[in-house]
C-alpha cells in the first residue's frame, strides 16, 4: 500500500440535473460540476482554484459556464499591488474614528451594500451522488450560501439602513420627470447639480488666474492653468480611482499621495491608544483539524453565525444548527501542512475571529494556502453593520497577504471567490485593484479592465484574445486509487469487471477538471 500522504482523494460527482440558482432564483437553471473530497493537499486545491473551483465544506464545485444561467468567474486581486482608493479609505477611517472616540459613521445603502461576501456553492446544487455520510453537508451548504447570494462570495454586507439590525433602508420613490420634489424626498431638476467643496475651490482659483492670465501678470500662467483645468474636469469617481497608486511591493508610500498606507491603518487599529473608547482585536485559530482555541470558542461562534443567519439572509432557526455550520463551515477536507519560513499557524483552513472589547462581533472563515489567502465565507454581529464589516474584513485579508507575503514570498495571491457581472451585490469586488478574472476556455488570468467590455454584452464569454489553447487530458492517464494501490484508468480497466462502464465518467471528470488536477488527484469509483 502506497503512503497517502502527498495526494488528494476525492469522488466525483456527475450531475446533469438543473437546480435553483441563489442569485437569480431561476427555478432549475443552475447546473455545475463536482466533487467529494475525502482528503487534499493545500497545493491541490489550489490548482483546482486555478480551474475555477470553489469548496463548501467538502464539497469542491465548478460552476457549467456554458450552460448556467449566472456564469460565476472566479476573481483575485494582487495584494502586493494593490491601492487603496477614496471609498476604501473611508471604511479604514470610519473604523479607527469609533474606535478612539467611539463615533458612528452612517454608510449609505450602496456602500453598505457593496460588501456581499458569500462564497459557496450555489443553492440547489444536490448532487445525486453525494455520499451519504456528507449528503446533508453539501445540501444543507448550498442553501446557506445562496441565501447569501454567494457575494468572497467570501455572507456579507447587505443594505443595513443604520446602528440596529431592525432598522431597514428604505429606497425613495422614483419621481416623474421634472417634477420638483418635496424637502428630502430627490434631486430638483430645475437647479444645477450639487459640486463638491473642493470642486468650488477650485473653479474659483481657476478664474483667479484667468483674470491674471489675461492681465500679464501671471508667473507661468499657461501651464498653471492648464493643471487646474484637469482638476476641474476631473470626475468625483477619475480623481477616487486615481488617488491610491499603486503602491510598491515593501507596502511604502505611494508616490502619488501622501496618505496612509493599509499596513499603517492596519497597525493603527491594532495597538489602541491610552485614551481609546473601544479595542479590536483579530486572531486566527485553526478550523480543521480543531484547535483547542477553536473548540473553546465554537459556541460562541456558531451563536454568531446562527444570528448573522436569521437577521440578514432571513433563515428559519431550525434550519441554522450546529451541524449544518459545522459541515459547512467547520470540516474542511484540507490538509494540515508546514513548510519552512512559512508562518507558525502553517495552511489550512481557519477562523479569523474580530473581538471589540472582548466580544465576537465577526468571523472570516479562510483557506491559507501556500500561494494564496483563499475567502470561503464571512458572517458578523448585524448590530455592528454600521462599520461596513464586508469591506473592512476584505481590506484585513489582503493585509494579511501582504503580511504573511514579508517572511513567505510565494504567497502572492488574494482569492475573492466568484464574480457574476449582473450580480450587483458583487461590483464591489471590481474596487480591489489589480484585480484578474479566470478565462473559462483557457484558465488564464485576465485583468478586470479587459474582461468588463466583453460581459456588458454577454455574461458568458471567452475573455482571454489570445491563441492560446488548453492542454487536452487524457483519460486513461487518469490516476485512481482502487484496492489500495494508486494506479491510472488504462491500468484500472482490465483488472475491474467493471472496467468500460465508468470510462464516460472518467472522460467528462477528466474534461472538466483538466490534465494537471486529474493526474494528481486520486479518484475512487464507486
Amino acid at each position: 500500500m502506497e503512503a497517502l500522504e502527498a495526494y488528494s482523494i476525492i469522488n466525483y460527482l456527475s450531475d446533469h440535473i438543473g437546480h435553483r440558482c441563489g442569485y437569480c432564483g431561476g427555478r432549475n437553471t443552475n447546473y455545475s460540476h463536482g466533487m467529494w473530497a475525502y482528503l487534499m493537499t493545500c497545493d491541490d486545491y489550489e490548482d483546482l482554484i486555478n480551474r475555477g473551483c470553489r469548496r463548501s465544506g467538502h464539497y469542491v464545485y465548478k460552476p457549467t459556464m456554458d450552460t448556467t444561467c449566472c456564469p460565476c468567474y472566479s476573481v483575485k486581486c494582487l495584494p502586493m499591488e494593490f491601492r487603496l482608493s477614496k471609498s476604501h479609505r473611508k471604511v479604514l477611517k470610519s473604523m479607527t474614528r469609533f474606535l478612539r472616540t467611539g463615533a458612528r459613521r452612517n454608510f449609505s445603502p450602496k456602500e453598505m451594500g457593496e460588501a456581499e461576501r458569500a462564497d459557496s456553492r450555489p443553492e440547489g446544487v444536490k448532487p445525486s451522488r453525494v455520499p451519504d455520510a456528507s449528503k446533508e453537508s453539501a445540501e444543507g451548504a448550498g442553501s446557506s450560501a445562496a441565501s447569501s447570494n454567494l457575494g468572497g462570495e467570501k455572507g456579507g454586507e447587505t443594505s443595513l439602513g443604520g446602528d440596529s439590525p431592525s432598522e431597514k433602508t428604505t429606497q425613495p420613490k422614483p419621481m416623474k420627470q421634472g417634477k420638483i420634489p418635496r424637502p428630502g424626498e430627490g434631486i430638483d431638476p430645475s437647479k444645477p447639480p450639487c459640486k463638491k467643496a473642493k470642486q468650488l475651490r477650485l473653479e474659483k482659483k481657476l478664474a483667479k488666474q484667468s483674470q491674471k492670465a489675461a492681465s500679464g501678470n501671471a508667473t507661468d500662467p499657461s501651464n498653471q492653468l492648464t493643471v487646474l483645468k484637469e482638476k476641474v474636469n476631473t470626475s468625483p469617481q477619475d480623481e477616487e480611482m486615481s488617488e491610491g497608486s499603486l503602491v510598491d511591493p515593501t507596502m511604502g508610500r505611494s508616490t502619488q499621495q501622501a496618505g496612509k498606507t493599509l499596513r499603517e491603518f492596519v497597525e493603527e487599529h491594532n495597538n489602541p491608544g491610552p485614551g481609546d473608547k473601544h479595542k479590536l482585536e483579530i486572531g486566527i485559530v485553526r478550523a480543521s483539524p480543531r484547535s483547542d482555541p477553536f473548540n473553546d470558542t465554537f459556541e460562541e461562534g456558531y451563536a454568531l453565525y446562527k444570528k448573522y443567519q436569521t437577521i440578514i439572509h432571513g433563515d428559519p432557526p431550525k434550519k441554522c444548527t450546529q451541524n449544518q455550520y459545522t459541515r459547512f463551515l467547520v470540516d474542511s477536507p484540507l490538509r494540515e501542512a508546514h513548510l519552512p519560513g512559512a508562518p507558525a499557524h502553517g495552511f489550512g483552513t481557519f477562523h479569523q475571529h474580530y473581538r471589540l472589547d472582548g466580544k465576537l462581533i465577526a468571523v472570516a472563515v479562510l483557506d491559507i494556502l501556500p500561494k494564496s489567502l483563499s475567502s470561503v465565507y464571512f458572517f458578523y454581529d448585524p448590530d455592528y453593520g454600521f462599520l461596513s464589516l464586508g469591506n473592512y474584513s476584505a481590506l484585513r485579508e489582503i493585509a494579511l497577504t501582504q503580511e504573511i507575503h514579508s517572511s513567505f514570498s510565494q504567497m502572492t495571491q488574494y482569492y475573492m471567490g466568484f464574480y457574476i457581472h449582473n450580480c450587483q451585490k458583487m461590483k464591489y469586488k471590481r474596487h480591489f485593484p489589480p484585480s484578474y478574472l479566470l478565462c473559462p476556455v483557457t484558465y488564464s488570468w485576465v485583468p478586470f479592465e479587459i474582461c468588463a467590455p466583453k460581459l456588458d454584452e454577454k455574461p458568458y464569454c471567452r475573455l482571454d484574445d489570445t491563441e492560446k489553447e488548453e492542454e487536452q487530458a487524457d483519460y486513461k492517464k487518469v490516476q485512481l486509487y482502487f484496492r489500495r494501490t494508486v494506479m491510472t484508468y488504462e491500468l484500472y480497466q482490465p483488472l475491474s469487471q467493471m472496467g468500460e462502464y465508468y470510462t464516460a465518467e472518467v472522460k467528462e471528470y477528466a474534461e472538466v477538471f483538466g490534465k494537471e488536477c486529474c493526474e494528481k488527484l486520486l479518484l475512487i469509483l464507486q
